[in-house]
């Protein structure tokens, strides 16, 4: 490092540490701790305003998270597993789907929690408190970013920001954690599981309702507003008449609330059930589609550039990580019949879904003769295996003293079918095709026997 960066970056430390202090002067801190805002559309047609600030500020709230990152988990464990832990969603989905299965015989609810603009709208004043409580060291940093007004810049407007949380600021979740924290530490159902704002309670019927109603109260009191329209529950186990009475209870108390049938049940963006599959999936097939089509428009290397990087595999992976989507194959030809006709389309070849090895390479990564256009039939059994495996742990903090899921079958189904496929591929290559991986595939002849 020369003289120059070293000063520079001595330069850059000093002022980082003034910041931290608190230090900043006050004619410039609506401006640093303020940013250029962008309204960013929702599904549901509202807006939500996103704000992007200086990269100083940006720079600085990264380095806090990262010093915080450990204790803030300790603190916001096992509830609440929106900041900072690997795996938190898919954690909630495999929990809630275990939940729901278990004791068949008895009579359950699941309630979903939404609050209305709730970034915007948590109480500063809270945050203050808790960020004082668990992490003082910092507080000066967050007093001086969120204990005064900043300015927000869209076009030729100036806002003055004087309430909630600005999304898009690292420190965001975080601090809306550590807000509503004291809220989820008053219910006591058998789930209370949350990513950031998005709640899911679990349990009797009656418990459930006594928590729904805590959950209003806590709300108010850390400045949130109840989104009661898209408050969603769902009863299973026991009989009808049980489930019947249970729904009629709750919405005698709550009647904006949604009911939700199993075909219709999905939490954070995956299907719960088995049921709810097989129309996430062909909605999932009708909007690649709809993009495919778009992208003919497209200049042909960009197209195929997204293709690869954005439409397929990666836009659907949490899904197949999430859910049973391996049972249903059909769903998943249909998706990769779409990327297949796209293909197609945008570099002028002809492929065959049926044609084993010209589409087989076509699905290989670029370093093995192919362009890396995964098959989702391919990928929905290993990448729900993985996702149970990587997050066991964290759904016995959410669900505990119950066993591990069962996942039996769906292992012996993945050892069949890699079984098969070394066959296949080794049929290959005592015909002496040599394409598929670049060299010829009696390689892969071990690749069976590492299957436990």
């Amino acid at each position: 490092m020369d003289d120059h960066s070293g000063q520079f970056c001595e330069s850059l430390a000093a002022v980082l540490n003034v910041v931290l202090e608190g230090k900043v002067p006050a004619d410039i801190r609506p401006a640093f701790f303020g940013g250029k805002l962008l309204a960013s559309r929702k599904k549901d047609g509202g807006l939500r305003p996103i704000a992007f600030g200086m990269t100083l500020r940006r720079v600085i709230a990264k380095i806090v998270c990262s010093k915080v990152a450990e204790r803030a988990v300790a603190v916001l464990s096992p509830g609440q597993v929106g900041f900072n832990v690997r795996g938190g969603a898919e954690a909630i989905v495999h929990g809630t789907r275990q939940f729901i299965n278990e004791n068949p015989e008895i009579t359950k609810a699941i309630v979903k929690v939404d609050f209305r603009n709730a970034f915007n709208t948590v109480s500063r004043e809270v945050v203050l408190d808790a960020v004082k409580s668990h992490f003082p060291e910092y507080f000066a940093f967050f007093q001086s970013a969120y204990g005064h007004h900043s300015s927000l810049f869209i076009g030729e407007h100036v806002m003055s920001s004087e309430s909630g949380l600005q999304q898009g600021d690292p420190l965001g979740p975080l601090l809306f954690c550590l807000a509503l924290q004291a809220v989820i530490l008053t219910l006591n159902t058998e789930l209370n599981a949350w990513y950031l704002d998005d709640g899911t309670l679990g349990g009797l019927p009656e418990s459930v309702q006594e928590n729904f109603a805590r959950v209003i109260e806590g709300a108010r009191r850390i400045g949130l507003e109840i989104n009661v329209t898209k408050w969603e529950r769902y009863v299973s186990g026991g009989s009808e008449t049980a489930q019947q009475k249970a729904v009629d209870d709750f919405l005698a108390q709550h009647p904006g609330v949604r009911v939700m049938s199993s075909s219709s049940l999905t939490l954070l963006g995956a299907p719960i059930l088995d049921a709810a599959i097989a129309p996430l999936f062909a909605e999932k097939a009708q909007s690649l589609a709809t993009v495919c089509e778009r992208m003919q428009l497209l200049p042909r290397h960009h197209a195929l550039f997204f293709l690869r990087h954005c439409l397929g595999a990666p836009k659907i992976v949490y899904m197949l990580r999430c859910s049973n989507a391996w049972k249903y194959s059909e769903q998943l030809y249909k998706i990769d019949e779409v990327l297949r006709s796209c293909f197609q389309q945008l570099c002028n070849v002809r492929t065959n879904h049926d044609d084993y090895p010209s589409w087989r390479q076509a699905s290989l990564p670029v370093s093995r003769g192919g362009i890396s256009l995964r098959r989702s039939e391919e990928l929905a059994l290993p990448a729900f295996l993985a996702s149970i495996h990587s997050v066991a742990d964290l759904v016995s903090l959410l669900l505990p003293n119950r066993p591990a899921v069962d996942v039996s079958t769906a292992l012996k189904i993945w050892k069949a079918e890699r079984c098969t496929t070394d066959d296949r591929l080794l049929g290959y290559a005592a015909a002496g095709q040599t394409g598929i991986y670049g060299k010829r595939l009696e390689t892969l002849a071990p690749l069976s026997e590492r299957i436990a």
